[in-house]
């Protein structure tokens, strides 16, 4: 599924840059089409960062530098990123306009559910703690909400409005509704996209050991013992292959295919990936077993399509930004901002922050 937005990290691989346009006099930190935006909504979710120990946690935990050079700076890196996911919002919001779509209650709400997945304690164990005790099946869920809950609202708001305009436009993408009845609809037309296929590997240096291995466990070797005996994957090897359960179609080619195809309980020929041989084994194959999860299959599978006509529109409107926070670049996924060039992370636009690393 996506991961949380706070980095915009599905974006750092934009490489067609923008020309300035006409930003000499340019009074706010970017403009998409007719659209400003001011300098202070940038320094609104600096102040959040800047005032909020579980906020400046998780983005520590993403091994994402917030301090510039120097007391009371962010880095421009840092600045551009939030400048970066301005302008997606903004970009979003004109698309949807444009399409003349709707953001209706139950697309906020698909999009809360995603919020919840992604800032789960599972994620962010040290930022995001359960209350000890607390062994209900929904206590991680309850415990993502009520730390987006106590965000301060400028961050909340980007993050609950930017997810609830890539549900709006992952949904019509492909042509259903934000219905109950429609995501249920979606999950019988595609049931082995949404089957979760659970997996035990075995990892060896070559092909010929692969295939000894095979046999034996064709011949009625435990395929969890020889995991744990000749696994060159220490961790996987340990609990006697089992990596886990995923859609087949979320597996790198040509293992997804592979998978789909294997019949539970049976091995697979030996497969090359990322240097090591491998054997497959499907120990059980699960359907979803709630909406939340056909809401995250359909966004994650619709959500690259959206982002293209994201950025098909910041093409047709344009966008600019103010040369302080960097220059602007566009892709197959949106907008960037790509920081100043100079000494790296030297500068926060916002010289009147307080440093992070002393706030809190």
């Amino acid at each position: 599924m996506r991961r949380p937005l706070l980095l915009a990290a599905l974006l750092s691989a934009l490489a067609l840059t923008l020309s300035a346009c006409d930003v000499s006099a340019m009074p706010n930190a970017a403009r998409v089409g007719g659209d400003q935006i001011p300098e202070s909504s940038v320094n609104a979710l600096l102040a959040a960062v800047r005032d909020d120990g579980a906020l400046r946690c998780v983005f520590t935990a993403q091994s994402d530098t917030y301090s510039g050079a120097g007391n009371g700076n962010f880095s421009s890196s840092f600045t551009a990123q939030q400048l970066t996911d301005l302008l997606q919002l903004h970009l979003e919001d004109g698309l949807i306009a444009k399409l003349g779509l709707t953001r209706t209650a139950f697309a906020r709400a698909a999009a809360l559910t995603q919020l919840d997945s992604a800032f789960s304690p599972a994620n962010y164990a040290s930022c995001i703690p359960i209350p000890t005790g607390d062994t209900s099946p929904d206590a991680e869920q309850r415990a993502a909400a009520k730390f987006l809950a106590a965000l301060p609202p400028a961050y909340r708001s980007l993050l609950e409005e930017t997810e609830t305009d890539q549900v709006v436009l992952d949904a019509h993408v492909v042509g259903l509704p934000l219905t109950e009845g429609g995501l249920h609809s979606y999950e019988q037309a595609h049931t082995a996209a949404l089957t979760t296929a659970c997996l035990s590997v075995i990892l060896v240096a070559t092909e010929q050991k692969a295939k000894a291995l095979q046999v034996a466990i064709d011949r009625g070797a435990d395929f969890a013992s020889v995991a744990r005996a000749n696994s060159t994957d220490a961790q996987s090897g340990a609990a006697g292959g089992a990596i886990g359960c995923q859609p087949p179609e979320d597996l790198i080619p040509p293992i997804g295919g592979i998978v789909a195809a294997l019949p539970t309980g049976t091995v697979s020929s030996p497969v090359h990936a990322n240097g090591s041989w491998v054997l497959f084994e499907v120990t059980s194959r699960e359907g979803v077993a709630q909406l939340s999860d056909v809401e995250r299959a359909l966004f994650d599978a619709a959500n690259a399509q959206a982002l293209k006509a994201v950025a098909a529109y910041a093409k047709a409107v344009g966008v600019a930004v103010n040369p302080a926070y960097g220059a602007p670049s566009i892709g197959s996924s949106g907008a960037l901002v790509n920081p100043p060039v100079g000494p790296a992370d030297a500068l926060l636009y916002n010289p009147t922050a307080v440093s992070p690393t002393s706030a809190g």
